[in-house]
């Protein structure tokens, strides 16, 4: 009798196991496995989605900053000009060195810039010119020249879409 209720309760608890935590054990591996492709598709979209939200904030910012119906065909570089050396001569910086020229594709103007500091100076400067002056910097290149540190600075004001 104790090994039939035994061999009973061994049956029952196989039918247990394998009627009912095997079956919720293999669906929790597979939303396991859903969850981590879930996870790794949202870091994808996320990744591909921050350099669309930069250019979007850099045309926000171009917006407020040069307003497009108030520059007539022919006035970007010009202003473009004006608004960066405006940007740098507030900072101790010397030997500044701008270049200005048309854009292609999807930016209005491309610029070259240079000017020669001390680092905490140039950093600065160089984050007034990303963040005031609605210009997306591609490159920034730190070299030592001399008893101070010279940053180079290329970037480009994004064509504005109305």
């Amino acid at each position: 009798m104790k090994l039939g209720a035994a061999l009973a309760l061994a049956l029952l608890a196989a039918a247990l196991h394998y009627g009912l935590s095997q079956p919720a054990r293999q669906a929790l591996v597979r939303d396991g496995d859903t969850q981590r492709r879930l996870r790794a598709e949202r870091r994808d979209i996320e990744r591909r989605l921050v350099p669309l939200q930069r250019s979007e904030a850099a045309r926000a910012r171009a917006l407020v900053v040069l307003p497009a119906a108030s520059l007539q065909d022919g006035q970007e570089l010009p202003a473009l000009r004006r608004l960066l050396l405006a940007n740098v001569e507030r900072f101790r910086v010397g030997r500044v060195k701008l270049g200005v020229r048309p854009g292609q594709g999807d930016s209005l103007a491309a610029f070259s810039l240079s000017f020669e500091g001390d680092l905490d100076t140039l950093l600065l400067a160089a984050s007034e010119v990303g963040s005031r002056s609605g210009v997306v910097l591609s490159r920034a290149r730190f070299s030592p020249s001399g008893s101070a540190v010279a940053l180079e600075l290329d970037g480009f004001l994004p064509r504005l879409s109305r």
